[in-house]
């Protein structure tokens, strides 16, 4: 979709531009009827658009359905972790695994083949066999196979940085950031249990970690008291369960990210869960309905999360952790003052896994 509707979802874009074209300026009152929680944006889009002349509006409107008609069937699983494609395709019959495969990306095709069951990469059908299915039935068993995931968003040219092109990060760089983003949260955690519950788990880390830590902690001491309570709550309610120390600080950065979609759209959260591997995104989807449960995730706070997940992004640059391409593109803060970006050339402000995780994953 055009960015003019961003922070909308597709889905409530299309319920606009439907409503707009088909019922026209009178029946915007049908918004009325929207969740309280989608019924603000819309109609703050409506106006925007009703503002514009009318022969722009309404051509500017037939474009973006036209679009969307083009790009039905394309919900972008190529840009979906190969380990969501595998569990899917785990129980079915080689051909249909060959007609969904087909038009996938070579690297993606062979991540999601070696995690089959070997009675079915055995029995994969060849290129040459396959190439003799007819277009239309490919194309429909595709279109069955994409509708059991969330729609990934369109990538469109990038010019500012915000918290929503985190999505763009491959696997690698996603890990990298946060476990960076679950040191944040661990540090603030900390602040608020204590010294001596901080000098308990030191004691158990090893030697590099426990510098992490506690520099992270350092960091933290002049945080939102709001946030370290938010923070605290990863202790005692989030982090309940885990089997190592990286387990500890990989759940750590889940959680910090998935308090920061909290005021987004509900599908992003889900199209972010699918960039991550499979058990970490299932995870990350049941932080997001914990973080939903606190009444106290204010839209401030939300948006200060959002932010300082941003703000790791210079210094993974700077350590080269991350594709020096995104060093090309702005970060846009919700809160410039609190979030200055160090002075370097490319960035300006505006209103786990570990470091190494398999490189051969796609």
């Amino acid at each position: 979709m055009h960015p003019f509707f961003e922070p909308l979802s597709e889905r409530d874009a299309m319920l606009l531009i439907t409503t707009l074209t088909v019922g026209g300026r009178d029946e915007l009152k049908l918004l009325d009827y929207l969740p309280e929680h989608k019924r603000g944006a819309i109609q703050e889009k409506a106006q925007a658009l009703l503002n514009v002349e009318r022969e722009k509006r309404v051509n500017f409107m037939v474009n973006q359905l036209q679009e969307a008609l083009r790009n039905k069937s394309n919900r972008g699983i190529e840009r979906i972790d190969p380990s969501w494609l595998s569990y899917e395709l785990q129980n079915e019959s080689p051909r249909i695994v060959g007609s969904v495969l087909i038009s996938l990306p070579s690297k993606t095709i062979k991540s999601v083949v070696r995690r089959l069951p070997p009675a079915t990469r055995d029995a994969m059908p060849p290129k040459r066999q396959m190439a003799k299915i007819k277009p239309q039935i490919l194309e429909t068993v595709q279109q069955m196979f994409e509708a059991r995931f969330f729609p990934m968003p369109n990538q469109g040219a990038l010019k500012e940085f915000t918290f929503q092109d985190l999505i763009r990060f491959d696997r690698k760089e996603l890990a990298i950031l946060m476990r960076k983003a679950g040191l944040a949260e661990l540090g603030q955690a900390f602040v608020s249990v204590g010294k001596m519950a901080l000098i308990d788990l030191c004691r158990q880390l090893p030697t590099e970690q426990t510098e992490e830590l506690i520099l992270a902690v350092k960091k933290a001491t002049i945080g939102d008291p709001l946030e370290l309570k938010s923070a605290q709550r990863f202790l005692s309610r989030v982090a309940t369960d885990f089997t190592t120390y990286d387990d500890f600080f990989h759940k750590a950065g889940l959680w910090r990210m998935a308090k920061s979609c909290l005021g987004l759209p509900e599908d992003f959260a889900m199209a972010f869960s699918q960039r991550l591997p499979r058990e970490p995104g299932l995870l990350f989807r049941r932080m997001v309905k914990i973080a939903q449960s606190m009444e106290d995730m204010s839209k401030a706070l939300i948006l200060n999360f959002q932010d300082a997940v941003l703000a790791e992004i210079p210094e993974l640059l700077a350590r080269g952790k991350l594709d020096a391409k995104w060093a090309d593109h702005p970060l846009r803060f919700h809160n410039p003052d609190r979030f200055q970006t160090p002075a370097e050339p490319n960035f300006t402000s505006k209103e786990d896994e570990s470091d190494n995780p398999d490189e051969n994953e796609a």
